[in-house]
């Protein structure tokens, strides 16, 4: 496919009528999705003569596949009324810059009973196809991971996936058209300038309206949910999800700065046969410093009485088992003996270098590392309710 293919392909219109199409069904949902997809295209069509051949194909097939799901999800939703009524009851959000432990929590709390962490293959598809099963959406989740891992091997070394592992709730919002996936695999920087600003609220109630499906097509616990970039999108997230409680973990932002350069690269390979990846450096410490200062101001405008827990990256490095107990307490539920077995059988399995060692260098990615180190380190220390230290 070419630059001039891919720039015909890339309207509403097409994708629309091709999302149609594909499904046999015509009822996207509610409006509004409309405009994050003219932005999102509009931002791709500018860059898209730098894409490689696959990237082209994903610059295609990711808006289409979040089409065919709002047909799916509208339709499973007027054939089962009674999703709308499935309860979504006080969800736990992790929150925490991204590289700083957040998967391998995630995971620890999913080991309880009485929480569940969506799963990869259920947040690609939160409404099942007619004529599908579970096994088709676990098969097709499978396929898509066995290519990033042919394409990218290196990115399982820096966040591993499995179609039935948790996975972060982004995904859902990609379904708005309104998600960071879409910076972390393109260069769209209009985009990202319109997104940082965007109302999210509606998202969110798509978010949550998301879980319902998937919660009435398998019913579970709690949700525990994570997605780094929920920093920004705070107050919306406690409007929408008003009994949420929330576990905050805190690491260096130089540390969590240079990993985070490192994940781009490797993610932006499926994409790009050339990067600029001298200048992810700055980029991303930008993007760090919003995440900062949007969770300090969130916790300075919202006491979050009894909702809210800080926990330190090298408290849960030191002892993760400990550490999930620790937020169970704060949860309130029992932390029986099986519990810290499991626990206990979970860490010694987690690998945190199982595919490979992820190596990286920051000064790769930024020319003056040392003054972004320390500026970041400065602007984290004027946190009032945790410290990384």
């Amino acid at each position: 496919m070419g630059e001039e293919d891919i720039l015909r392909q890339l309207t509403k219109d097409r994708l629309m009528e091709e999302a149609v199409k594909n499904t046999g069904l015509s009822d996207f949902g509610e409006p509004g999705f409309e405009e994050s997809l003219e932005i999102l295209l509009e931002s791709l069509r500018r860059t898209a003569g730098d894409l490689g051949p696959y990237g082209r194909t994903c610059a295609l097939g990711m808006p289409l596949g979040a089409l065919e799901n709002r047909l799916h999800l509208a339709e499973n939703a007027r054939s089962h009324p009674d999703i709308a009524r499935t309860a979504i009851h006080e969800p736990v959000f992790i929150l925490g810059l991204p590289r700083s432990g957040t998967t391998l929590l995630h995971n620890l709390l999913a080991v309880h009973p009485a929480l569940r962490a969506p799963l990869f293959w259920e947040l690609q598809s939160p409404a099942t196809p007619r004529g599908e099963g579970r096994e088709d959406l676990i098969a097709k989740c499978r396929a898509g991971l066995e290519v990033q891992h042919e394409k990218t091997p290196s990115f399982r070394s820096i966040h591993a996936q499995s179609p039935e592992g948790p996975e972060e709730c982004s995904w859902l919002l990609m379904n708005e058209l309104r998600s960071f996936l879409f910076l972390f695999c393109f260069d769209v920087p209009e985009y990202g300038e319109w997104l940082a600003s965007a109302d999210m609220e509606r998202a969110f109630l798509s978010h949550r309206s998301q879980l319902q499906h998937i919660q009435w097509r398998r019913p579970g616990g709690n949700f525990v949910l994570k997605d780094p970039y929920h920093a920004l999108y705070l107050n919306e997230i406690n409007k929408v999800y008003g009994d949420a409680r929330f576990i905050y973990l805190h690491r260096d932002p130089a540390e969590v700065l240079g990993s985070l350069c490192s994940l781009l690269e490797s993610v932006r390979k499926l994409s790009y046969e050339n990067q600029p990846v001298h200048t992810y450096g700055a980029q991303l410490a930008s993007l760090i410093e919003q995440l900062i200062r949007a969770q300090q101001a969130f916790r300075q405008a919202n006491p979050l009485d009894g909702r809210a827990l800080d926990i330190s990256y090298t408290t849960l490095s030191a002892d993760p088992v400990a550490t999930a107990c620790t937020i169970f307490e704060f949860l309130k539920l029992d932390v029986t003996a099986d519990i810290e077995q499991r626990l206990t059988a979970y860490v010694g399995e987690f690998s945190q270098h199982k595919y490979g060692v992820h190596r990286y260098s920051l000064d790769r990615f930024c020319a003056d590392e040392a003054r972004v180190a320390r500026e970041l380190r400065d602007l984290a220390a004027e946190d009032p309710v945790g410290s990384f230290r």
